[in-house]
């Protein structure tokens, strides 16, 4: 009878884990038919003997500190957590950094930098992380000059970021850098909207699915420097119509006298909300595959248009059915409704 119940349990663990399985091959290629927003994973049981509970800064680094691959961290989620004088935490292979955003009603666990100094809150420090149903506040949510301040910055492959609200820094919420196969999924970023930076998501060198999002008040939802090894797919998320820039980037990078866009960039099924800047500019010629595809945006002023711009010719490039669409239903998911304020 143990046997059976200890066998029971095993498969209800190893289900739920499957839930969270990183950038799956049928998520990246077999989008839904417009845009929905999932609820999110439940929660309550990842890790379960692995799970450590924590409320105060100085329990989050005594767990992180002896977290071991599969272990999850859990942020209280009524906890409200400064980091603005403490270095980056950096964040072991394998570690669930988890909060309960969304569950319940719940707004999840908070963590602030109030100030510019000591580098992000997080940085990657090994591959296979998820930080799940977390809210990350930077210092300055305006377009002001200020110094530069990132929430997370990753640098390993299979680094994910769900269902979190990340707002507030002047250089990116999130920066992938030299990494591969990195997913954010079913976050609200916002207000990252620093003048002549400002990016929801930025990527450096790095490939990444950015699927399922809602973005609002940043200079650029993504951008790319496009370095060769900088790839995107962009799939079902909504940009709002407060960006103080084109929504979908990816810069030119001059090697040998050519403007290189990237390798692979990948839009569809996205809509674009915002009515005073374009939706896509790619400022180089990427190396790979550049496919626009089945994206409503709406109508922006004739200075602007066409809404879908490229710098350089893209002769290989798939732009195709994206139409104009000025009347969108409301967000009505609470969890794409703004808690971080300023």
């Amino acid at each position: 009878m143990k046997f059976k119940r200890d066998l029971m349990l095993i498969f209800v663990v190893s289900e739920l884990l499957q839930s969270l399985t990183f950038c799956k091959k049928e998520d990246a290629t077999s989008p839904s038919q417009g845009i929905t927003h999932n609820p999110p994973p439940v929660i309550t049981e990842i890790g379960n003997d692995k799970k450590v509970v924590i409320r105060t800064v100085d329990e989050l680094i005594s767990a992180n500190r002896v977290a071991k691959i599969d272990d999850t961290i859990y942020i209280h989620d009524s906890s409200v957590i400064d980091l603005t004088n403490y270095k980056p935490i950096t964040i072991k292979a394998g570690v669930k950094l988890v909060s309960g955003r969304g569950q319940k009603g719940s707004m999840g666990g908070l963590l602030v930098k109030s100030g510019y100094e000591n580098g992000p809150i997080f940085i990657s420090g090994g591959e296979n992380i998820l930080f799940l149903g977390l809210r990350i506040k930077g210092p300055n949510p305006t377009t002001e000059k200020s110094r530069n301040a990132t929430g997370i910055s990753v640098n390993h492959n299979y680094v994910e970021v769900r269902y979190c609200e990340l707002a507030g820094w002047p250089y990116a919420a999130i920066e992938f850098s030299h990494s591969n196969n990195g997913r954010v999924n079913n976050c609200l970023i916002h207000h990252n909207q620093k003048n002549g930076l400002g990016y929801g998501i930025v990527i450096v060198s790095a490939s990444v699915i950015i699927d399922h999002n809602v973005f609002d008040y940043n200079r650029h939802a993504i951008a790319a420097t496009g370095n060769p090894n900088d790839s995107y797919e962009a799939y079902n998320n909504i940009i709002l119509g407060h960006g103080n820039g084109h929504s979908f980037d990816m810069h030119g990078m001059n090697i040998n006298g050519n403007v290189l866009g990237g390798r692979d960039i990948k839009i569809y099924n996205n809509e674009f909300r915002n009515p005073s800047e374009r939706a896509v500019m790619i400022r180089g010629v990427p190396t790979g595959t550049c496919e626009i595809l089945d994206n409503k945006v709406r109508s922006i002023r004739a200075s602007l248009r066409p809404t879908i711009y490229f710098v350089y010719p893209v002769l290989s490039a798939r732009v195709q059915n994206n139409v104009t669409q000025d009347e969108f239903p409301p967000i009505e998911n609470p969890i794409f409704q703004p808690s971080i304020n300023f």
